[in-house]
């Protein structure tokens, strides 16, 4: 454990490596390799040969959750914001029902089993991220005659959102995407309906960018990983945002954005990086508007990265966050 006196006497740049742990608990997969996943998956089958006592006590108990499925007495559901669910065949069909029960029963024994596999801590956390994902994976949302809200929309649409899927997945193969693209990229493009509230680039190494009433930025200082996400979170209608609406005002926004990883940009940073450039990110702010302490609204991953900040920020007793908000 760390003091906190002891935090309070470093320097002001440099940021100890248990903060940046501490942000990797919260999104684990800012700085989780392939490699890490793969020794991961290792230990565990060591651990399932070693000690089969886990194995065969998890099985024991799905077997018996599965017999309540298969009686009609399991009192598994899914949370009510898991939207993949919301279809009412997942209710009222007992084939869908029984499926979608016996699913978050077996989930349930992987958590089981990775938390009883004797694994240092924070193993067992990347053992059960990496069986989440399995279990994800093989969702049955995620195949078609398993998906009756799936099956559904290809009867009514002629069979043309399988075609539409299929032509999809041939793009993101194409261009070697590892996940499905989430976004159609065609429908925006940069300096026209994307990035237009005219600003200044303060910091192109990491993105801070301040919007305002004169000057403007090229549009090429804005890749569209960054100002999608401005665009899209800060909107108000027609041309205008959130963003442009304060440009000039009293209470005139930063924004600070770190491209995400990409061909031409590179792979993930370690997740001390981020928090080093956010550290930087308000010094700059600070050295520039005299503002000692910004209000400050972290979207999407950023939130976990200005939370550990903030919290070492308060270790040393140093008030340079007036306020935080989190858009995850």
């Amino acid at each position: 454990m760390t003091s906190t006196e002891e935090t309070r006497g470093r320097q002001g740049g440099d940021i100890p490596d248990h903060i940046a742990e501490n942000v990797a608990g919260q999104n684990i997969v800012v700085d989780l390799r392939i490699s890490q996943l793969l020794d991961t998956a290792a230990k565990l089958f060591e651990r399932a040969v070693g000690q089969p006592s886990a194995i065969a006590e998890e099985s024991a108990y799905l077997a018996q959750e599965l017999q309540k499925v298969v009686n009609g007495q399991s009192s598994w559901a899914p949370p009510r914001h898991d939207k993949r669910f919301n279809d009412p065949a997942w209710t009222e069909n007992t084939f869908y029902k029984n499926l979608l029960q016996g699913y978050m029963a077996w989930s349930q024994s992987l958590q089981n089993f990775a938390l009883k596999a004797g694994l240092e801590p924070k193993e067992t956390g990347r053992a059960r991220f990496l069986l989440s994902q399995i279990s994800e994976v093989l969702a049955p949302t995620n195949f078609l005659m398993s998906n009756p809200a799936a099956l559904k929309a290809a009867i009514d649409s002629g069979g043309k959102t399988l075609l539409d899927g299929y032509q999809n997945f041939l793009k993101d193969a194409a261009e070697r995407r590892p996940i499905p693209s989430q976004v159609d990229f065609r429908s925006f493009k940069v300096g026209e309906n994307l990035a237009v509230t005219p600003g200044e680039c303060s910091s192109l190494s990491s993105m801070l960018l301040r919007p305002s009433r004169s000057g403007s930025v090229q549009s090429s200082s804005f890749p569209p990983s960054s100002t999608s996400i401005t665009r899209s979170i800060w909107p108000r209608g027609g041309a205008s945002s959130n963003i442009s609406s304060k440009a000039g005002s009293p209470c005139s926004p930063w924004c600070f954005a770190i491209p995400s990883p990409s061909t031409t940009i590179g792979a993930w940073k370690p997740t001390s990086a981020y928090i080093e450039a956010t550290d930087a990110a308000f010094r700059t702010v600070r050295e520039i508007s005299g503002v000692e302490d910004p209000h400050t609204i972290a979207v999407c991953g950023a939130a976990p990265v200005v939370v550990s900040l903030a919290g070492y920020y308060a270790a040393r007793g140093q008030r340079n966050i007036r306020s935080a908000a989190r858009n995850t």
